[in-house]
């Protein structure tokens, strides 16, 4: 699954819409848009942002896998 399937699944998770997440995250709804449509991806900043907005971690939102 791409980063912006997962940021998109993430949103929906917490019952958000595009444009809730947009003014959350202080960023256009096209913006987010572009990132759930697998278009240029956030930088690094951004990324720690979205993660901690929708309670989640970078590494989930990159599809990194855990040791268990």
């Amino acid at each position: 699954m791409s980063l912006g399937k997962r940021i998109a699944q993430a949103r929906a998770a917490k019952k958000l819409t595009v444009a809730q997440l947009a003014k959350l995250l202080d960023v256009s709804r096209s913006t987010v848009h572009t990132w759930e449509h697998d278009g240029p991806g956030p930088g690094l900043d951004r990324l720690t942002v979205i993660a901690k907005t929708l309670d989640t971690s970078v590494s989930e939102l990159l599809g990194e896998r855990v040791a268990s």
